[in-house]
């Protein structure tokens, strides 16, 4: 009886620690609120959609306090949070970063049919020109002078509204990152025929990652995103939000 006593009690603590095992570790993120890249109202987007599968692939969960983009360095570094996201070493916040897991790049974007020659921010000078907003404060000092002295510049809130104006041929350029450029475009095909578009690469792209304050935390999340790259889910996860051919 006790010898059987003691192959149950060996066999629950087996189960137990197996059960413990498949759990999910907890992990608290901040996430800045940028459409595709992350929508609270779904609680998903490309950049959401990217850490929760890496860091599934390390049995970890995440839970997300979604903020304004520019608040996320703030929030990171005073919460009790263990990541924050986007991010990377430009923030000044002292932190474990992550690979890099996505790259943002704003571009100039015209009607194929144009054939506008856009090569620098000068030869936007003479074109009508839709930005998204208080562009001329995020894209330095050149587009701003270009910005104020083009009278055919304006920049729009909602960024759909962009694409629209393009589309309507009442702008002759957009200026924005490309994926958000291409998940309203996706949106817009639902409705219309859309024409091909050229993206002009004219600003220097920026590398985010994931800041976390763990390093066991950032080396799980490193191997995860190196699975769901190689496996192709990580392209699967932006052909989901986004259309057309992809820059990176």
């Amino acid at each position: 009886m006790r010898r059987l006593f003691h192959f149950f009690a060996i066999s629950l603590m087996f189960f137990f620690a197996a059960s413990l095992d498949g759990f999910a570790d907890e992990i608290q993120l901040v996430q800045g609120i940028l459409p595709p890249y992350a929508m609270p109202e779904s609680d998903s987007g490309i950049e959401v959609d990217i850490i929760r599968a890496a860091l599934a692939k390390r049995n970890h969960s995440v839970d997300i306090r979604y903020v304004p983009f520019g608040r996320v360095a703030l929030d990171f570094s005073r919460s009790e949070s263990d990541a924050g996201s986007p991010l990377n070493p430009r923030s000044g916040i002292i932190a474990e970063y992550s690979d890099s897991h996505l790259v943002y790049e704003n571009v100039a974007v015209s009607l194929r049919e144009n054939r506008l020659k856009i090569e620098n921010i000068k030869s936007l000078s003479k074109y009508r020109i839709a930005a998204f907003m208080d562009a001329k404060i995020f894209l330095g000092s050149e587009f701003a002078a270009m910005a104020v002295g083009n009278t055919g510049y304006r920049e729009v809130g909602n960024q759909i509204n962009q694409n629209r104006l393009l589309r309507r041929k009442r702008v002759d350029v957009t200026i924005g990152d490309f994926r958000i450029f291409q998940y309203y475009d996706k949106q817009l095909a639902k409705e219309q025929s859309l024409k091909q578009v050229e993206f002009h690469h004219i600003f220097d792209p920026t590398p985010y990652h994931v800041a976390f304050k763990d390093e066991k935390l950032k080396d799980d999340f490193n191997m995860g995103l190196q699975e769901i790259r190689a496996s192709g889910e990580y392209q699967i996860i932006i052909s989901n939000y986004t259309t057309g051919p992809q820059i990176n």
